[in-house]
C-alpha cells in the first residue's frame, strides 16, 4: 500500500492518486507509547501521514 507523507500546511481536498474527493478514513497506529493518525482513501487505499501524533494516556500505552 502506497503511503505518502503530507504537511499539515498542506490542504488536502481530494485523493492525490485517484482523485476521489468525498473525504477520508482514519485509521489509528501505536508509535512508541504515542497514537499516530493516518488518513486512508476509500477509493483506492493510498494513505496519507499528515505528521499528526497524540500522546496515549498511561492506561492506552501500558504503564501505571
Amino acid at each position: 500500500m502506497n503511503r505518502i507523507e503530507i504537511s499539515v500546511d498542506d490542504k488536502l481536498e481530494k485523493c492525490t492518486e485517484c482523485g476521489y474527493a468525498l473525504g477520508f478514513h482514519i485509521s489509528v497506529e501505536r508509535e512508541k507509547g504515542n497514537l499516530r493518525l493516518i488518513l486512508h482513501c476509500p477509493h483506492c487505499g493510498t494513505e496519507y501521514d499528515p505528521g499528526l501524533v497524540l500522546q496515549a494516556s498511561p492506561a492506552e500505552s501500558g504503564g501505571k
